[in-house]
């Protein structure tokens, strides 16, 4: 088995966010890893989470099947709603963690809010992977995903964003240069 490396900073601000939004936990792939950071009293399926201290955990699992976090598929977990101030302060936290340059941090908490339909949400995510948009984020990312924007743009406009397909248009037009 290869070894995991895992950088403890990263893991303490995905706790914090965890505390903050009182999410039940936060799921991250990147490439051929992925984390899992839950509350104690959560159950994961995969591992099982024994009862403890009121502290997040982390929880290393193996290679993912699946593609990276941000990727909209539907989950074979069930998914606890969420109300529209636990929504707010997920886009509010994500806003943050974008001005501080954490892209994928952010992509994590806009996915969560996006999957309870929040129009915002969703439009801000796709700004995440817009090229044009992209450019207002100081961070550093491994490139924009053209299909990613569209997808999030399309689900904000059916949702009722207004902004959404404006930003749909905009990015048709950067595809044709």
């Amino acid at each position: 088995m290869a070894k995991f490396e895992m950088d403890t900073e990263f893991v303490r601000k995905l706790a914090q966010v965890l505390h903050e939004t009182n999410l039940g936990e936060i799921e991250l792939a990147d490439g051929e890893r992925r984390i899992r950071i839950a509350r104690p009293s959560v159950t994961v399926a995969a591992a099982p989470v024994a009862a403890a201290p009121q502290q997040p955990q982390a929880i290393a699992s193996p290679p993912p099947a699946a593609p990276a976090v941000a990727t909209p598929q539907a989950s074979a977990e069930p998914v606890r709603e969420l109300s529209p101030n636990e929504i707010a302060a997920l886009v509010r936290r994500a806003q943050e963690l974008l001005a501080s340059g954490d892209l994928q941090g952010a992509r994590v908490l806009l996915t969560r809010a996006a999957d309870a339909h929040d129009a915002r949400a969703a439009l801000l995510l796709a700004k995440t992977f817009d090229p044009i948009a992209l450019k207002q984020f100081s961070a550093t990312d491994r490139g924009p995903d053209v299909a990613q924007a569209r997808n999030w743009y399309q689900r904000a406009r059916e949702w009722g964003s207004p902004e959404a397909q404006r930003q749909l248009d905009a990015l048709a037009s950067y595809a044709r240069r």
